[in-house]
């Protein structure tokens, strides 16, 4: 029975559980004999050990490495796209800085008028057809604005708003081909018209200033404003100044140049004059056509 299978199993397991009760003994009893033991198996592992330290060292380092290189990545990824954002915020500055510019000047051309009632307004569309002769704004009826107001830029006159919506409006331009203002010299208190010369062909004078009299002693830099004698808009509104006095002064088709003082080709931020003269006539006249209109046939009979 000693030599079968199972008992012959279990002899490692008896060994090993005496060899651990040898050392424990030894440990206690403090055998100082037994020491080239312990050099023995230092020799012997310390190499094993010291191979799995390094090991465990380049694993470790490879792994952190992959970290730390993942992460640094990550990093780059992300300053590139702040430093993305910056340049778009950077290239903004200027165009911010232009637009508060205009605001700034709208405001405090606003406060040299006191006396009119103007809205701020944006330039959004141009007619294809007629690039400068034509303005479409931002604002409309809705607002305020009526056919006739005036629309006016710090530099002066930019033209009058001839179609109103609910909240957007079109401006004829000074410079457009129908367009016609009263004007004054101011130096001079010579009157005339102001005409747009601005046709489909880009004729070179953008306004002409005709029906002045013959002797009216102009000269170029003389500025031309609104005389408010139509009785359409404002009276010193600035329309431009002259550039040329040397057109046919001596015949009945006499005129002289006059260049816009309002950069109209580059507009994009105007005021529009709510209570032009103009305007109000064309409110009160709605405002009569409605009541007369309301008016039950045979009333007052």
């Amino acid at each position: 029975m000693w030599s079968s299978p199972k008992r012959a199993r279990r002899w490692p397991i008896w060994a090993a559980v005496a060899a651990v009760l040898a050392v424990i003994v030894l440990a206690v009893m403090g055998a100082t004999r037994f020491t080239w033991l312990s050099s023995l198996l230092t020799t012997v592992v310390s190499p094993v050990q010291q191979s799995a330290h390094h090991l465990s060292a380049r694993v470790t380092g490879y792994f952190r490495d992959r970290i730390y290189r993942r992460d640094l990545e990550a990093e780059y990824v992300k300053l590139r796209e702040m430093a993305a954002e910056l340049q778009m915020e950077n290239d903004r500055i200027p165009g911010l800085q232009k637009e508060n510019a205009e605001l700034r000047a709208l405001l405090g051309y606003a406060e040299t008028i006191p006396e009119q009632e103007t809205i701020y307004a944006d330039v959004t569309g141009r007619n294809p057809d007629s690039w400068f002769s034509t303005l479409t704004i931002n604002c409309g009826a809705a607002q305020g604005v009526r056919k006739w107001s005036a629309v006016v830029c710090p530099q002066g006159l930019i033209g009058v708003v001839t179609e109103v919506r609910r909240n957007s409006s079109v401006v004829r331009t000074i410079i457009d081909g129908s367009s016609a203002v009263s004007g004054v010299v101011e130096r001079t208190r010579d009157g005339g018209m102001v005409k747009g010369n601005m046709y489909m062909s880009g004729d070179a004078d953008p306004c002409r200033m005709v029906y002045l009299p013959f002797e009216a002693e102009l000269v170029p830099g003389d500025t031309v404003v609104t005389s408010g004698l139509e009785g359409k808009l404002p009276k010193g509104l600035l329309i431009g100044a002259i550039t040329d006095v040397s057109r046919g002064r001596q015949t009945a088709d006499a005129y002289v140049v006059v260049q816009p003082a309002a950069d109209i080709r580059r507009v994009e931020r105007v005021l529009v004059i709510l209570n032009t003269p103009g305007a109000l006539e064309e409110e009160t006249a709605a405002q009569d056509a409605t009541a007369t209109s309301a008016t039950p046939t045979g009333a007052g009979q």
